[in-house]
């Protein structure tokens, strides 16, 4: 999921899935959760740190929240 959001975020490291929470996957979680400023343990993936993952992911891949410049020429409401 990190991988994923770090096109839309560069400053979130990329990593290559080993099944092992690492370095790069700790920096990556750091980094997450400052930019979209979640509190706690800066490397524990939390419950209130998944679901904001896997929402942000949900809607970058699904676009499953409409927001203001995401459809230009669309009129949102």
């Amino acid at each position: 999921y990190l991988n994923f959001i770090s096109e839309s975020y560069p400053s979130i490291a990329k990593n290559t899935p080993d099944g092992v929470f690492g370095p790069t996957t700790a920096a990556a979680v750091r980094e997450f959760k400052r930019i979209f400023g979640l509190g706690g343990d800066p490397e524990r993936v939390s419950v209130e740190t998944w679901d904001a993952i896997t929402n942000l992911y949900d809607d970058l891949y699904y676009g499953t929240q409409v927001r203001e410049g995401q459809f230009p020429g669309y009129e949102i409401g």
